[in-house]
């Protein structure tokens, strides 16, 4: 009878355990999708604003040292955000197919947004006033803008199209909501099994 059972659980071994990866996507992972998914609008929207804003002959008006990263950072913003959109949903694809593409492509575009968005808050035009339509900026002398000139009421803080916040918001929201996805993604054990163990 011994030998009988021995031969029986020889001729029919356990089912081999499933991958990690099909494991459930952590409940967590899904309110990081859904920042994600509010970081490509965000960027989308800020470009497509900025290139609008630019091609109707927008300008902005800086001071200090700042007179010369503006409008570098302004150009840049025509079309960097796009490629962050695009990166993004790219991430939040892998995501949801469970793809081993996912967790370093997360982290590299994570990454990415926070040094975009930390560059774009400081060298770029964040809430810099955009001047009036009498005033030509070829007449105003480059670094001579003291600070209160955020004060002055007949210039006014440039607002992205459709979400009708201030530009200042795209930096931040880069910064901060990039960061919340990094720190997730490095602290969470599910993550860690679900996308980085092999299977």
């Amino acid at each position: 009878m011994t030998d009988r059972t021995t031969v029986s659980s020889d001729t029919n071994p356990a089912p081999p355990p499933a991958p990690l990866r099909q494991q459930s996507v952590p409940a967590w992972l899904w309110v990081m999708f859904v920042l994600m998914l509010g970081l490509a609008v965000l960027g989308a929207t800020y470009a497509t604003s900025m290139s609008r804003f630019l091609s109707e002959g927008g300008y902005f008006i800086a001071y200090g040292s700042l007179c010369n990263t503006v409008p570098i950072m302004a150009g840049l913003d025509r079309f960097a955000p796009l490629v962050l959109t695009a990166a993004w949903l790219g991430v939040i694809f892998f995501g949801v197919t469970k793809s081993h593409l996912f967790y370093r492509s997360a982290v590299t575009v994570s990454l990415i947004s926070i040094i975009y968005g930390a560059a774009d808050l400081v060298v770029g035009p964040f809430t810099f006033r955009v001047g009036p339509a009498d005033i030509d900026p070829a007449t105003m002398e480059c670094g001579r803008w003291p600070l209160a000139i955020r004060g002055d009421t007949s210039l006014e803080i440039m607002r992205m199209d459709w979400l009708n916040v201030p530009i200042g918001t795209f930096p931040l929201g880069m910064v901060l909501v990039a960061m919340t996805i990094f720190v997730y993604l490095r602290i969470s054990r599910r993550v860690a099994a679900v996308y980085r163990n092999p299977d």
